[in-house]
């Protein structure tokens, strides 16, 4: 999806198995929509609705040829959905919420992740900021849904992704906790990712094993950009490492520590 230099292309051609009840293809065809089409992505496309529009503009502010040539890489990337009529890819709310009502781990996960997000927009809203990107959408995966409910069901498959995003989320779901214990939980939820992964993504940046040489099994090197953030003092997040893996272990979601309410 990352990688994808046509997610039209893409979604066209996920919509056949989207449409025979594959979840997993449900869950990647919303992604590729919401990427392209929520409101800060689309706007450069209500802008410049043609790359020759764009490709005027760069060269009225005399940009290189070679870097003229990456901007309609990215261009491209998205073009396809506001150069063609996508009414028939359906409404990809609908595609995320039918993932998630089959159990896809990944699109709970989303589920959640969205859901808490439009939460706290519509908190926002409400104190006078402007209407976040879905404040104003019916509450995303359905009146009876709870994010934590959700996460508690993703969790259960294990998947590295759910724990990573769990990791992403700790801020929204624990908004009364400190922000040094929410890291704690974000590095925390994110190495269990690690140790199920085998490593952490490449994009976090170097990483040292150094620090987690007494942990057997699953040690993996651990980001310097972590151990930064946790000012060199792992011990701590390790501790909650450990809670994590046994309260999953033993299916004691009850204990994963999923926000008020969980």
């Amino acid at each position: 999806m990352e990688e994808s230099k046509n997610k039209y292309a893409l979604a066209k051609a996920l919509l056949p198995r989207a449409q025979a009840g594959d979840a997993k293809a449900q869950y990647l065809l919303f992604l590729a929509m919401w990427d392209c089409l929520k409101p800060d992505e689309a706007h450069q496309y209500q802008m410049y609705p043609t790359w020759e529009a764009k490709r005027q503009l760069l060269i009225q502010n005399a940009i290189p040829q070679k870097n003229i040539g990456d901007e309609e890489a990215v261009y491209r990337v998205c073009a396809g959905f506001f150069e063609n009529d996508i009414k028939s890819l359906g409404d990809s709310w609908d595609w995320l919420k039918r993932a998630a009502d089959a159990g896809y781990a990944l699109a709970q996960a989303e589920t959640a992740a969205q859901r808490l997000q439009q939460d706290q927009w519509k908190v926002y809203e409400r104190a006078g900021d402007p209407p976040g990107i879905t404040a104003d959408l019916p509450p995303i995966g359905g009146d009876d849904v709870s994010p934590r409910e959700l996460l508690t069901l993703a969790v259960q498959t294990g998947d590295p992704e759910v724990l990573d995003r769990i990791g992403d989320l700790q801020q929204m779901l624990n908004p009364t906790q400190s922000r040094e214990t929410n890291l704690l939980n974000e590095v925390a939820w994110r190495y269990a990712a690690c140790q199920r992964m085998g490593g952490c993504p490449v994009g976090w940046g170097p990483a040292t094993s150094t620090n987690c040489a007494v942990i057997t099994p699953n040690c993996v090197p651990v980001p310097n950009t972590w151990l930064t953030w946790v000012n060199g003092n792992w011990a701590p997040v390790q501790e909650r490492v450990d809670q994590i893996n046994a309260a999953i272990a033993a299916q004691q979601w009850d204990q994963l520590g999923l926000g008020a309410g969980s």
